[in-house]
């Protein structure tokens, strides 16, 4: 017979905290789940026919409604509205307000899908509400991990705690690990696979405690290398890692594709994945250029999840991004000219809304149309970067496209990412035959800002790019006329300072 090994007092103290904290986290679930089946008794009691769902952590509507605008279908159906609130006292308190709403507006028969990519003021409201709620959580997150750290210090583990993204992780100086090829202790990261809530700071706050008494025992070791994986299953374990750290969304899947899938479909799936693989799929593509970078990235990642660690310092070589020539653009006289080649007039609200606020291609369709027509001035909601407002530098050119007579184009796309939206612009470009890119209509608004003396970080700003890309792309059109154009603003203004008293 085996012997019954006596359980440790610290491995059984372990094992009642996990157990704590696991009955911890059902209980929160628990409680969640109590608060939507009372908001929706209270909805069936109201007969509002709405009820609201949780899926992961934010909340929907569902309800019969008509067939969306676009979707082919001719009979109301059970469909869902996302809130984008999370599943916590405020987003309840928010989806049933909107949960009645909706119900006042079919028992009216008043309920219609706006135009696409249209955003209410509603819409706009529950976005202030969220990010204001998600700023309270983070600020209570940050505080929590101060403390959490503040007595890991205090107790001397030399282990500390950090957050990225949503989980945590252990940093400590730790030897090298297995196959790195250095033979000193650094700083290094151990990833939990805890979220940052209260269950999460008690199990990091644990771990670290036992990773600080294996340091002083001189007893941590890192586990052997991973056994060999195909390029399928590594490709496989990252997609799921890397839609961990962030919400699955058009946005976050068109990077992804672009990023990375593109440069992992090079790849033969059922080769064991290694080092040389991987640098033969980056010496495959053009040096100093972009495509290169992004390769190098993908690769440095994927070899990550089969703990291959790959240099690309050398590797990405000098790209950057490509200065736009002025002299290659239409003028403003020129752009006004072209538009007469659109007849139709969706099409021609569109170019008019990118020449006169420098949008891309598809921001086009996630702007808010109350901004436009109440201020003159364009909000994009969404896009490739940040949302944010632009101002017209011609204010008259909103008359003259009929800006604020809002006509968004309609027509077929197979998913909701702006790639999607991009490409169509760029081919109905081609197809009325405008003698010049999309894209052109930015780098025209961006000349028309210098020309006009507008701060270059006020323009990066609204153009939702970075004010180092700004500088990048844009800083060869600073040529002496522009200089002198700002020297003569300073000049003619009657409050500049004054020399000194030159009276001798």
């Amino acid at each position: 017979m085996q012997r019954c090994r006596q359980m440790s007092p610290d491995v059984a103290r372990c094992r009642a905290k996990t157990i704590q904290n696991l009955i911890q986290g059902f209980g929160a679930m628990i409680e969640k789940n109590e608060e939507l089946a009372k908001v929706n008794q209270r909805l069936k009691a109201a007969k509002t026919k709405v009820a609201i769902e949780q899926r992961c952590n934010r909340l929907n509507l569902i309800a019969t409604l008509p067939p969306k605008p676009g979707s082919g279908k001719t009979k109301p159906s059970r469909q869902r509205i996302a809130l984008g609130v999370y599943a916590n006292t405020a987003g309840f308190k928010i989806a049933e307000i909107e949960a009645k709403k909706l119900g006042v507006q079919l028992a009216e028969r008043a309920f219609a899908w706006q135009p696409l990519a249209e955003n209410t003021s509603v819409e706009k409201e529950m976005i202030n509400l969220k990010k204001k709620e998600e700023i309270k959580v983070m600020t209570e997150k940050n505080e929590q991990l101060a403390k959490v750290n503040q007595r890991l210090k205090a107790a001397k583990t030399k282990v500390t705690i950090e957050q990225r993204c949503e989980r945590l992780n252990l940093i400590a100086t730790l030897p090298p690990k297995p196959g790195s090829g250095k033979n000193k202790p650094y700083r290094q990261r151990i990833a939990l696979g805890v979220y940052a809530n209260p269950v999460g700071f008690k199990v990091a706050e644990t771990e670290a405690k036992k990773l600080g008494i294996k340091l002083v025992e001189k007893t941590f070791a890192w586990p052997p290398l991973a056994e060999n994986m195909t390029v399928e299953k590594a490709i496989a374990k990252f997609e799921k890692q890397y839609f961990t750290k962030r919400e699955r969304n058009d946005k976050s899947e068109t990077t992804y594709d672009t990023s990375y899938h593109y440069y992992f479909s090079k790849l033969d799936l059922s080769e064991n994945i290694s080092e040389s693989l991987l640098l033969n799929c980056i010496h495959a593509t053009k040096p100093n250029t972009r495509s290169r970078v992004l390769c190098c990235y993908a690769m440095k990642n994927l070899g990550a999840i089969a703990d291959i660690n790959i240099d690309i310092t050398l590797l990405k070589g000098s790209y950057s991004p490509k200065e736009v020539n002025p002299r290659n653009l239409p003028s403003d006289s020129e752009i006004q000219k072209f538009v007469e080649l659109i007849d139709d007039p969706a099409w021609r609200w569109v170019y008019g809304m990118m020449a006169t606020f420098g949008l891309r291609n598809h921001e086009v369709f996630f702007i808010d149309h109350e901004t436009l027509i109440n201020q003159g001035i364009c909000y994009v909601l969404e896009g490739k970067t940040t949302s944010g407002k632009v101002w017209p530098l011609y204010p008259e050119w909103l008359d003259f496209f009929s800006l604020q007579n809002i006509q968004v184009p309609v027509f077929e796309r197979k998913t909701n990412q702006h790639r999607e939206y991009g490409a169509a612009v760029s081919n109905k470009f081609k197809t009325m035959k405008i003698p010049f890119t999309p894209y052109a209509l930015r780098h025209s608004w961006a000349r028309r800002a210098i020309e006009m003396g507008l701060d270059s970080r006020l323009a990066a700003k609204q153009m939702r790019h970075s004010h180092s890309i700004h500088v990048q792309v844009y800083n060869a059109w600073l040529d002496d006329s522009i200089h002198q154009n700002a020297f003569n603003l300073i000049l003619s203004n009657p409050n500049r300072p004054k020399p000194p008293s030159l009276d001798i």
